[in-house]
C-alpha cells in the first residue's frame, strides 16, 4: 500500500502544484473561446483554485479503499465516505455563501483530505506494524522536488516563453508556453527527485519494465 501511495503522489503533488501555478493559462487554453470571456476565465479559475489542491487526496482514497478491501473490509471505507459526504455537504453551505464555486470547491477538497486522514488513522490503529515516516518523508522529497521545478518553469513561462511569437491562427498563445514549460517541469523534477535521493521513479520504472516483460512473455 505504503509503495502505491508513493507511487501516485509522484505523479499528482506536481501535478497539483503545476496546475495551480498554471491555472489560468490552462483554463484559457481550453475553455477561452464563443460566449466565454474574462469574467468566465476568472470565476473558473477561482474554482480550480481549490479543486486541484485535492488532487493527491482524492487520488490517495483509491489507494487506501483497496488497502480495507483486500483485507475483505468493505464496511469501514464505506462508513467514512458517507461521513465525509455528510461533512462535504455541511461545509457547502458554510462556505458557498462567500466564496461561492470556490467554496463548493474548497469543500470538496478538504472532505477528501479528511477521508485519507480518517482511513491513514484507522489502519494504522488496526496494524501497529505500519509505518508512515517512510511515506511522509518521500512526500517531502517530492514536494521539494515540485517547488523547485514550479520556480524553474515559471521563470521560463514569464522570461522567456511568452516573448516568444509562436502564436498562430492554428495554435493557442498558451499551447506551447504550457508544453515548453510543462517539459522543463518534468525534467527538474525528476532531476531534483534523484538529486534528493528518492527512489520511487526507480522503482516506478522497473515495475513498468517487468510488466512489459511479462505481457510480451504471455503474448508469445
Amino acid at each position: 500500500m505504503l509503495s502505491s501511495l508513493k507511487a501516485i503522489l509522484f505523479l499528482s503533488i506536481p501535478t497539483t502544484l503545476f496546475i495551480f501555478l498554471f491555472k489560468t493559462p490552462i483554463a484559457r487554453l481550453f475553455y477561452m473561446r464563443g460566449a466565454f470571456g474574462e469574467r468566465e476565465l476568472s470565476e473558473t479559475v477561482w474554482a480550480m483554485s481549490f479543486y486541484c489542491v485535492g488532487i493527491p487526496f482524492f487520488c490517495s482514497v483509491k489507494i487506501l479503499a483497496s488497502a480495507f478491501h483486500s483485507r475483505k473490509d468493505m464496511k469501514t471505507p464505506l462508513k467514512i465516505s458517507l461521513f465525509c459526504i455528510f461533512l462535504n455537504i455541511m461545509l457547502n453551505l458554510v462556505l458557498m455563501f462567500k466564496m461561492k464555486q470556490g467554496g463548493i470547491a474548497l469543500a470538496t477538497s478538504i472532505s477528501s483530505v479528511a477521508n485519507c486522514a480518517i482511513m491513514m488513522k484507522i489502519l494504522k490503529i488496526r496494524d501497529s506494524n505500519l509505518k508512515y515516516s517512510g511515506l511522509f518523508s518521500e512526500i517531502v522529497r517530492i514536494a521539494s522536488a515540485a517547488i523547485i521545478s514550479s520556480a524553474t518553469a515559471i521563470v521560463c513561462y514569464n522570461k522567456v516563453l511568452t516573448n516568444m511569437n509562436i502564436s498562430s491562427v492554428f495554435v493557442a498563445p498558451d499551447l506551447m508556453p504550457l508544453i515548453i514549460s510543462a517539459t522543463i517541469f518534468s525534467s527538474v523534477f525528476i532531476i531534483m527527485l534523484h538529486i534528493l535521493g528518492s527512489k520511487t521513479p526507480d522503482n516506478l520504472f522497473q515495475t513498468a519494465k517487468s510488466m512489459l516483460i511479462k505481457n510480451n512473455l504471455n503474448s508469445k
